[in-house]
């Protein structure tokens, strides 16, 4: 079933490594009737933002947005990437921090016309009983949506808790989208004030969107999208008993390996990884793979805006 990819990223110096590791990396593994949206406030002359598009093996359209709703989360330029004009029936949405493994195609095994979407969760449940009833019944009475009573399993503990579905790769019917980006940035205004509690504002307004529309959906296989962030999050590795569970499995579609550090860990023991690292390795500042991303800003004056 042919499908489109969105991606929204705006000019912040930290994420040109992203992208040439993005590119370096899905170059040759996009199906022919793909068309690639890409939602940025970078110029089309941006040296990272051509690298990208040089490598695409299909049809890309630019949309040029220098809007950043008015949220406080760092990654709320992220909240653009359905401003698109979808091509085909499906819409999968992607981040930068994405290494592409194996050929897209794969991803037309999961997507149904029976189904509204194909998701994952959250990779851990952040909050225990008593204390995520509380959350999830303040943040739904903020935004008008009756709290769900279904639950789903977290991946990092294999915990089950109410619902929060993860925002990084989304596989959506593309005649949603409209209903997305009507009710996605508004609702996450309503529970930012417990941004501060560690909550996920943009992750709680889109599942309960889901919930309120009665969206059907299932949660993809994590071969579509493997994120070891568990495995380092528990500050472990690269203890003897974890270091086998970060070899990335045959059939991993994508990773998300969230912070360079991780990335580099990866790659000691995968050679694909590897190699996309040493393609990219000029575009890369040697501080990029030590620094958080905060870090990284404070040092470059990397202002995203």
């Amino acid at each position: 079933m042919p499908f489109d990819i969105a991606l929204a990223f705006d000019k912040a110096k930290y994420l040109d490594p992203q992208i040439y590791l993005f590119a370096s990396s899905i170059k040759d593994k996009i199906p022919k009737d793909t068309v690639f949206h890409i939602v940025t406030n970078r110029n089309r002359e941006d040296e990272p933002l051509q690298y990208l598009l040089s490598n695409l093996n299909c049809v890309s359209i630019l949309y040029q947005n220098d809007e950043y709703p008015d949220l406080s989360s760092r990654c709320r330029y992220m909240l653009n990437a359905f401003k698109i004009n979808p091509n085909n029936p499906w819409v999968i949405k992607m981040e930068l921090d994405f290494v592409f493994l194996k050929h897209l195609s794969a991803f037309e095994e999961i997507l149904d016309n029976n189904l509204d979407l194909v998701l994952e969760p959250e990779n851990r449940r952040i909050f225990q009983e008593d204390e995520e009833k509380r959350l999830w019944r303040m943040m739904y009475k903020t935004m008008d949506i009756p709290v769900p009573t279904q639950k789903i399993k977290f991946r990092e503990n294999n915990e089950e808790g109410l619902p929060l579905f993860g925002t990084g790769l989304i596989c959506v019917k593309s005649n949603l989208i409209d209903k997305i980006n009507e009710n996605w940035i508004p609702l996450t205004k309503k529970v930012e004030p417990w941004l501060e509690m560690n909550t996920h504002p943009n992750e709680q307004a889109y599942s309960a969107l889901i919930f309120r529309e009665g969206w059907k959906w299932k949660i993809y296989n994590r071969k579509f999208k493997l994120n070891p962030i568990g495995l380092f999050r528990k500050g472990e590795f690269p203890s003897k008993e974890l270091i086998d569970n970060c070899i990335l499995p045959e059939d991993t579609v994508i990773f998300d390996y969230h912070r360079p550090s991780w990335l580099l860990k990866i790659a000691e023991h995968n050679e694909n990884v590897n190699k996309y690292i040493k393609e990219c390795k000029e575009f890369i500042p040697d501080e990029w793979w030590d620094l958080t991303s905060t870090q990284f800003r404070e040092k470059f004056n990397d202002n995203r805006a």
